[in-house]
């Protein structure tokens, strides 16, 4: 389970007045879920990746990596979960300079890894790059 809270200068006094839409549970309330990296893009999405084996995210019974995008106000756009046997968890996530694509990075412990590319707005899925 994943409680986001998005950290930032902030005054006792406006406390949770600013984004009032955090904290935020994503998934995990079947089971294990965590989230490992966040990034939020110039124009303020909030893209969050980790693993899941909760059946609210995935309807399989082994790990798989999860990448969820979210608006700056809190509102959940989409989740999208990945597959392979080297997408075991999202490791570090990035968005392409005119924010329009979203890349998640998986790896195990050797030097092996996996970078996939979905378009910000839908997470409709662009391409993978093994290595």
């Amino acid at each position: 389970m994943l409680s986001l809270t998005l950290m930032g200068k902030v005054r006792s006094a406006d406390c949770f007045t600013a984004y009032d839409s955090f904290p935020k549970v994503l998934g995990g309330f079947n089971d294990v879920t965590q989230y490992n990296t966040i990034e939020i893009s110039t124009d303020g999405s909030i893209a969050v990746g980790g693993y899941s084996k909760s059946s609210d995210l995935t309807t399989f019974t082994s790990t798989r990596s999860v990448l969820s995008m979210l608006t700056l106000q809190g509102s959940y756009s989409w989740s999208k979960r990945i597959f392979g046997t080297l997408t075991t968890s999202i490791s570090a996530i990035a968005f392409k300079a005119d924010n329009s694509e979203v890349i998640a990075i998986m790896g195990t412990a050797s030097t092996d890894f996996y970078v996939v590319r979905f378009t910000k707005s839908s997470g409709n899925f662009i391409k993978g790059y093994t290595g």
